[in-house]
């Protein structure tokens, strides 16, 4: 099922989840965007945000999103509520998400996110998503081919 970008939560007891369509869960696909050339960086709160563009070729429409927890920020259970609650605050804030198709990462080093109170973390993504969305990310060139196409 493909939920639209403008979709709101339903009232029939199904609140609009975070699909599968909107995340980036390919080691490849998030490493290739990690170090990719066509990327913009901003470091927040305990967290860094890496916006980058889709490849012309890329089958998606919508933004994805991916959420690496470092060994640093603790053990699993740590790390594992760190995922959920940047999940959970993207998710919430669908309305500062990037229009145009583009991968955003969400990459935290430190345990202080963990323990960072929910609101504080909710102004943070927030921060973090206004910047991809206004990021110069649309307008970079796209990569071109072996064939001189992008």
């Amino acid at each position: 099922m493909v939920v639209a970008l403008n979709a709101t939560p339903s009232f029939d007891g199904k609140p609009f989840r975070f699909s599968r369509q909107f995340r980036l869960k390919s080691p490849l696909a998030i490493r290739q965007a990690m170090q990719d050339g066509q990327s913009v960086r901003k470091r927040l709160h305990g967290f860094r945000v890496v916006c980058a563009a889709v490849a012309a070729g890329t089958q998606t429409r919508v933004p994805q999103f991916a959420f690496v927890v470092s060994r640093d920020a603790g053990p699993a259970v740590t790390r594992n509520r760190i995922k959920r609650r940047l999940r959970e605050a993207v998710r919430i804030q669908r309305d500062a998400w990037p229009t145009a198709p583009s991968r955003v990462i969400f990459r935290v080093n430190e345990s202080t996110v963990a323990a960072l109170p929910f609101l504080d973390l909710l102004a943070e993504v927030d921060s973090a998503l206004r910047f991809s969305k206004n990021s110069a990310i649309a307008r970079l060139p796209q990569k071109q081919g072996a064939d001189g196409h992008a």
